[in-house]
């Protein structure tokens, strides 16, 4: 074997392992892209070149943001590849689809992302009341599909040796998972340009608002809506007793209101009966 097919060999299980550690953050990123691009199309987005140009660059922005809760779990796959961080990976993949999907269904019920009050209201009779022949449907291809990216996901990193702990190898790879997340540090919020016309200032205002939902991270706002929702479950405070000014209580007074229960249970009590000679 001659020294370049040597060096060849040698640099594939590199490039092999590159590619099988980024291939399913890219595929969940495709998803991620498609989702943003269908809840564009919920905005009204799409009519004329300039919003669709807005709305392509905040949805690849939020794909970005995305892509910190997943590329994590492949760095360290990277890093250590064993069983366990093999199963973080599965872990990260099938949450990502999951609240992908939730989010997606959410949004073409109420146009906005994952809110505190879901977990709140989540019971069983509110979702008894929800469930139709659609929306069953919708949810069982989203568990079928989470399935197959799982096992995808297992058939892949299965393929990463453990020689990729090599320090060397290892670096490169962890350098491979994070340069997709390289243009958040320069990415601004896409925003529509401005106009003269009042008319049509206050419509780029609504679709700079809308833009700006393109480019939320689903993925983070799950969870911060997750954590939200506990300020919904404190304790109110408790009520103290004022009383009424002398107005209030005279104005009760005619109404026959502030002593009704007094008189009421004076009319309850057993009256006694009045002697002759009394």
């Amino acid at each position: 074997m001659s020294e370049t097919s040597a060096n060849r060999e040698a640099g594939r299980p590199l490039w092999k392992a590159t590619a099988l550690v980024l291939a399913m953050p890219a595929l969940i990123a495709c998803l991620d892209l498609l989702v943003r691009l269908q809840i564009a199309a919920v905005l009204q987005l799409n009519h004329d070149a300039a919003a669709q140009s807005a709305a392509l660059r905040s949805s690849l922005l939020g794909v970005l943001k995305d892509l910190l809760l997943v590329m994590p779990a492949y760095g360290v796959l990277a890093l250590v590849p064993c069983t366990a961080t093999r199963r973080l990976t599965g872990i990260a993949i099938a949450l990502a689809a999951l609240i992908l999907a939730a989010d997606l269904a959410y949004f073409y019920f109420t146009l906005e992302h994952v809110e505190p009050v879901l977990f709140v209201n989540l019971n069983l009779l509110a979702l008894a009341g929800t469930i139709e022949l659609r929306s069953a449907a919708s949810a069982g291809l989203a568990a079928i599909g989470t399935l197959a990216l799982l096992w995808l996901n297992t058939r892949l990193v299965r393929g990463i040796s453990a020689d990729l702990a090599r320090p060397a190898l290892s670096i490169l790879v962890l350098g491979a998972c994070a340069f997709p997340l390289l243009p958040l540090a320069i990415s601004t919020q896409p925003q529509m340009a401005h106009h003269d016309n009042e008319v049509e200032q206050f419509l780029d205002a609504t679709r700079n608002a809308s833009l700006k939902k393109l480019s939320a991270p689903i993925l983070a706002n799950f969870f911060t809506a997750a954590a939200a929702s506990r300020q919904f479950e404190q304790a109110a405070a408790p009520i103290q007793s004022v009383p009424y000014t002398a107005q209030e209580a005279a104005l009760l007074r005619d109404l026959r209101l502030l002593d009704a229960e007094r008189r009421a249970s004076r009319s309850r009590r057993p009256r006694r009966r009045r002697s002759a000679g009394s």
